[in-house]
């Protein structure tokens, strides 16, 4: 089996959160890997109402693909953590034409830095979990184009967007960073790109902030005529010169 990239496991599962289940445009039903021109590989997800892009710099990708055929048992073999030493634990998942691997460290002498290596033994040390995926026959969306947008210089009213799928920004938090406390500490940054726009989120993490963004496309609603409902005091606004 020939190999097409090499990503962070916990990157992929977390992209896996904004993937499209059963979509007509079948396109979308999995992730998108590219090569970053600067290195690493970028890993994108859309289910056509946000959109999910990670960085991971230490991966490698060969050329532009979307992999199918997406199974939780992947996603689960992604996400476990390592019990002792982080050799033991899921360190890289190496996507192939028709499969994909999830991949230990190779153990190390003391002093000596551990290499990704290619796994070509499914049954081999190295190799956590294997099983069969697929090579998407499609164009993935342009996603620089819903990505490219200007920051808002004049203040409007926040667009309503769906809260679950803020909720799900959360959980990719956890599942990349871990969630070792019972209530970890971590926010999240939002802009908008107008009334109607989208809402870009960031997460306010050293190792995610300049990595990782969701795009979130804006819902219908009423918006409302006051900052607090009516049963609070409401402020005057204040008359234009």
């Amino acid at each position: 089996m020939e190999y097409l990239a090499r990503v962070n496991p916990k990157y992929f599962a977390a992209m896996a959160l904004f993937m499209a289940k059963q979509d007509v445009r079948y396109y979308l039903n999995g992730i998108s890997v590219e090569p970053h021109p600067d290195g690493g590989a970028i890993i994108v997800a859309t289910d056509g109402h946000r959109l999910a892009v990670i960085h991971d710099p230490d991966g490698w990708c060969s050329k532009q693909f979307i992999v199918g055929g997406i199974k939780s048992p992947l996603l689960t073999a992604c996400k476990q953590r390592a019990r002792l030493l982080p050799c033991e634990g899921p360190a890289a998942l190496w996507i192939g034409t028709h499969g994909c691997v999830v991949a230990r460290l190779p153990a190390m002498e003391a002093g000596q830095k551990a290499e990704h290596q290619e796994p070509t033994d499914l049954f081999g040390e190295l190799c956590l979990y294997a099983c069969k995926t697929s090579i998407v026959d499609g164009k993935f969306p342009d996603w620089r184009r819903v990505a490219n947008q200007k920051r808002t210089t004049v203040p409007e009213i926040f667009p309503a967007i769906n809260s679950g799928y803020v909720y799900d920004v959360s959980l990719a938090q956890n599942i990349i960073l871990g969630a070792n406390k019972k209530y970890a500490h971590r926010g999240v940054n939002m802009e908008h790109t107008g009334r109607d726009g989208s809402v870009v989120v960031r997460v306010d993490d050293h190792e995610l902030y300049d990595r990782f963004f969701v795009v979130i496309m804006s819902m219908r609603s009423k918006f409302p005529e006051t900052i607090f409902p009516k049963f609070m005091p409401q402020e005057v606004a204040p008359v234009q010169p």
